[in-house]
This record gives C-alpha cells, sequence and structure tokens, in this order.
C-alpha cells in the first residue's frame, strides 16, 4: 500500500508489483488513476476529475478499512494484477537507460561546438 507518489509508483511497478494506492494530493491521484487503467492496481481514488496534477490537493477522506483488506485480498489472490505489474516491469527494462539521453544530447551539440571552434560563422541555435 502506498500513497502513489512518482517514486514509489516507478520503483514498484519497475519491480513489477501490483500495488494498492491511497493518494492524498499533489500527482497521487493522477498516478493512481494511471496505474488503475493499465490494470496493474487498486486504488481509492478521491472524489475529483481525473486529469493532470493542480496546485490544490484534493479533499482527503480516510478510507473504509474494509476496502483496503478487501483490495489487498484481491491484489495477492488475483494474478492479473501481477501480471500487469509485469508486462510494465518489461516495458521500463526495455527502455534505454538515463544516460542515453544525455549521450543523445551531445552527439546533437557536436556540430554547432565545432561549428564554433573553428570559427565558420555559423550561428548556434541554443
Amino acid at each position: 500500500m502506498s500513497h502513489g507518489g512518482y517514486g514509489t509508483v516507478s520503483a514498484a511497478l519497475g519491480a513489477g508489483l501490483p500495488l494498492f494506492l491511497l493518494p492524498m494530493g499533489a500527482d497521487q491521484p493522477y498516478n493512481t488513476e494511471r496505474c488503475i487503467t493499465a490494470g496493474a492496481a487498486l486504488g481509492v481514488i478521491p472524489d475529483q476529475p481525473p486529469g493532470p496534477p493542480t496546485s490544490e490537493p484534493p479533499p482527503f477522506t480516510a478510507p473504509d478499512p474494509q476496502v483496503i483488506r478487501d483490495g489487498t485480498r484481491r491484489l495477492l489472490d488475483e494474478p492479473a494484477f501481477r501480471d500487469a505489474a509485469r508486462a510494465i516491469a518489461a516495458e521500463i527494462a526495455a527502455l534505454p537507460p538515463a544516460d542515453h539521453a544525455a549521450m543523445r544530447l551531445e552527439q546533437a551539440m557536436l556540430p554547432h561546438q565545432a561549428a564554433r571552434l573553428h570559427g565558420s560563422g555559423a550561428a548556434v541555435s541554443a
């Protein structure tokens, strides 16, 4: 069980683990909605329209303990949640490593840097 913040959700899904989410604010309701839609989570969504995070936290109402108990049992008993979480983990594992973006940016800048070093006078856009 988690509040559904980006770091917690990313770590769990990267490890192929399904989630039971109780969002409280910030990006958590949005993350929860996306995880539920992907089939990798159950959760208690606050009464608010789905969409990107807003600056205002949603009202928090403590969930019914029975909802948490029943949801946790479903996560443990129904393989569809594990299957969805494992599929997302496989997608995450197939992504290039984080340093790939830095390498690509450096490659894109090489021609501009060479032009500046050799005094070609070519315009360099930032």
